[in-house]
């Protein structure tokens, strides 16, 4: 018998990911909830883009001004196009002074379009921190509700899960390479063997797996479960198991949380 530490996990999870350095602003829903794809998840602000969009639209309003000012003085002021029989006309303000108001009104409606242009980025940056469910199913947000609203998060944390209904459970193991060899020879005679499961909260209360894939040997990583089972530097065999859908009756699965030992 080869006992290791493992995880359980619905099949088919969707996590979602922070696409930038944020704070998480509010949780829309709570853990446990049902949603369909649109729904709105979480709501992220981030500062920096807040006050880029801020003096954009500062200076998008400055530059109209402007711009509504040399329109007005342009049409004020009189065309050498309204006097083409006298070549000594030159305007109240000389020939000179409508090229400018022309070429500086084309400088004000270029430099507008260009704030619009950055402004039109700057918002769907901002759309995509509203985070929405993309498929139907079961929110996992119990981690993010204890740890993460109102909190800073960086790019590419986890934020939040949905999982598919009625999803099968998996179980993720890691073998220390010391029993790899026996582990994988055991598999090799009975592919169907079957392995016991069992929380740490219930350990009386087991249910049945079996193996579905085998990963290539890995090194360990710095997590809890992989530090008991290994050693400093020790590589781990990775090992996926289905846990079957009859034996999930009652009220087994009902306690049982993504991610939980």
């Amino acid at each position: 018998m080869v006992s290791v530490p493992a995880t359980l996990r619905p099949q088919g999870v969707r996590t979602h990911y922070s696409p930038s350095d944020v704070v998480i602003e509010r949780i829309a829903v709570v853990h446990g909830q049902a949603v369909k794809p649109g729904d709105v998840l979480l709501l992220l602000r981030d500062w920096k883009l807040e006050e880029q969009i801020s003096s954009l639209n500062a200076r998008r309003a400055v530059v109209t001004q402007r711009l509504a000012r040399s329109l007005t003085s342009l049409v004020q002021s009189p065309s050498l196009l309204a006097y083409p029989a006298d070549p000594n006309y030159v305007g109240a303000s000389g020939a000179a002074s409508d090229e400018e108001l022309v070429q500086q009104q084309r400088l004000l409606e270029e430099e507008l379009a260009g704030i619009t242009e950055q402004l039109d980025i700057l918002q769907a940056a901002r759309e995509r921190l509203t985070i929405r469910a993309d498929r139907e199913g079961t929110v996992d947000a119990w981690q993010t509700e204890l740890t993460a609203e109102g909190r800073p998060v960086r790019r590419g944390d986890a934020l939040i899960r949905v999982e598919p209904i009625d999803a099968p459970w998996m179980v993720d193991a890691r073998v220390p390479q010391s029993r790899a060899g026996l582990v994988t020879s055991r598999l090799a005679e009975l592919p169907e063997t079957r392995v016991k499961v069992a929380t740490v909260a219930r350990p009386d209360q087991t249910v049945e797996a079996t193996f579905t894939r085998l990963s290539e040997i890995i090194n360990s990583t710095s997590t809890a479960a992989e530090r008991l089972s290994t050693s400093p530097g020790e590589s781990s065999l990775g090992l996926e198991l289905v846990i079957a859908s009859e034996l999930m009756a009652g009220d087994i699965a009902s306690e049982w949380v993504n991610g939980a030992p």
